[in-house]
């Protein structure tokens, strides 16, 4: 999907504790072989089901429960990183898969050196439905989880009452910026017309 724009988090956890809870759930999914009720139930017991949200969260996370509980490969990869470094960076490359255009835009925005500015959630939002943004729209909520999993990969922080950027927030702006926006929304529609997924920027 090259415009994801269904965003959820996990109930009741706090955002310095995404990561961990992503290796918490991935762990037990390895190490106990669910089928797909038994890993319902067992999120019920951790609180961590939304039966609302839980297939945005586990289709964002590769986590397959299709009978039984299983990691895809990005999800494999996440696992196995040897720290939260690694673990950031590959949550950081997933969210720029799923939806390219937003995690440009939004970074672009908040790039102080570049002509950006701090923003708040309500004012990047209104950015992301104004003419200005050439993608699919996000609603608010959506939009919220979205800043917490941007967040958690290390690349926006909270300045103030406003977001930035971090330091590797900031390293991310130069490649960002040399995406075409223009040719992205043509390959895009290419790979719609054609049935198949589209090429990564």
């Amino acid at each position: 999907m090259a415009q994801r724009i269904d965003y959820a988090v996990f109930p009741g956890v706090r955002d310095e504790a995404f990561l961990a809870t992503v290796n918490k759930v991935f762990g037990h999914v390895r190490r106990s072989q669910l089928n797909t009720r038994d890993f319902r139930e067992w999120m019920k017991d951790e609180g961590l089901w939304n039966k609302d949200d839980a297939q945005h969260i586990l289709s964002l996370l590769d986590l397959h429960t299709d009978g039984t509980a299983r990691l895809g490969p990005w999800a494999e990869k996440f696992f196995a990183a040897p720290d939260d470094d690694q673990a950031k960076e590959l949550l950081y490359k997933r969210l720029a898969d799923e939806n390219t255009l937003l995690v440009k835009y939004v970074l672009e925005a908040l790039d102080i050196e570049g002509g950006g500015r701090l923003h708040s959630t309500y004012e990047l939002h209104r950015m992301l439905t104004s003419y200005v943004y050439p993608g699919k729209p996000i609603a608010l909520v959506p939009f919220q989880n979205w800043i917490k999993w941007i967040v958690a990969s290390g690349r926006v922080k909270l300045i103030g009452i406003r977001w930035g950027l971090t330091d590797l927030g900031k390293q991310a702006v130069p490649r960002l910026r040399a995406i075409d926006v223009d040719e992205f929304m043509e390959d895009e529609a290419a790979a719609a017309q054609a049935g198949a997924p589209p090429p990564p920027p």
